[in-house]
């Protein structure tokens, strides 16, 4: 059955998986960010990372994001544990949104735990809009925004 054909639920095949295939989730994100684009009114999503290697050619640190018409959504921001505390963070910051201003970008959003880097981010200009209680251990999850312009 297509999904343009319009059917009962019970004639379609369910399966719960513990490990999906990035196939897999690469196509429910296709099918979402179609949506998206069709009913926000947004021509494109564009992602956009930075990255950084050591002199063995290993991973030391990233930034990964998607601009979505003028925002900015900052997903990923790690350095490795060796080279934290000099800098790395905010000049991949600094330069992820640097690069969100240059394609349009009024806003950037992020969101990170109490463990992690809330107190990082508040630094740089980010305002806590939704706090996410919850989690294990007392964890909370904190999205943040940052105006670029």
């Amino acid at each position: 059955m297509k999904a343009s054909e319009k059917g009962p639920a019970d004639a379609l095949r369910w399966e719960q998986v513990a490990q999906p295939a990035e196939e897999l989730v690469q196509a429910l994100r296709q099918g979402l960010t179609a949506y998206n684009m069709e009913h926000g009114r947004i021509q494109a999503s564009r992602p956009v990372g930075i990255f950084v290697w050591d002199g063995d050619g290993t991973l030391a640190a990233g930034i990964y994001g998607e601009i979505w018409g003028s925002c900015l959504d900052i997903k990923y921001l790690w350095v490795h544990t060796a080279w934290r505390g000099r800098g790395i963070g905010s000049r991949l910051l600094r330069e992820m949104e640097e690069e969100g201003r240059r394609q349009g970008c009024v806003w950037a959003y992020l969101n990170t735990f109490s463990f992690q880097a809330p107190d990082f981010y508040r630094r740089h200009g980010y305002e806590p809009v939704f706090t996410m209680e919850g989690y294990p251990d007392g964890i909370t999850r904190i999205f943040l925004r940052k105006r670029l312009t």
